[in-house]
């Protein structure tokens, strides 16, 4: 399967919050909602890229962040994977 991806777009919150949430179970919606804010908050610092099938709908999404420093890194700053999550 051919996956295309992209940016998280203006309109992608829902999507990319239900898929937070197969990923995160343990935590409540307000949270994850919460997450996504102070993630979009800062774009120098966060990105997320959604994962679309060939009709266009979302399968996935990353998050990444840089980091100020991370467990065993020698260097600073660092780039970080935060969430991955790929739907079956």
């Amino acid at each position: 399967m051919k996956a295309h991806i992209r940016p998280l777009l203006l309109g992608d919150e829902k999507t990319w919050l239900e898929m937070r949430s197969q990923l995160w179970p343990e935590y409540t919606m307000a949270e994850l909602q919460e997450d996504q804010l102070r993630i979009q908050s800062a774009p120098s610092r966060n990105a997320v890229f959604v994962a679309e099938n060939s009709a266009g709908i979302p399968i996935g999404f990353v998050e990444v962040s840089i980091r100020d420093w991370a467990e065993g890194c020698r260097t600073e700053p660092v780039g970080y994977l935060e969430g991955w999550y790929v739907s079956n």
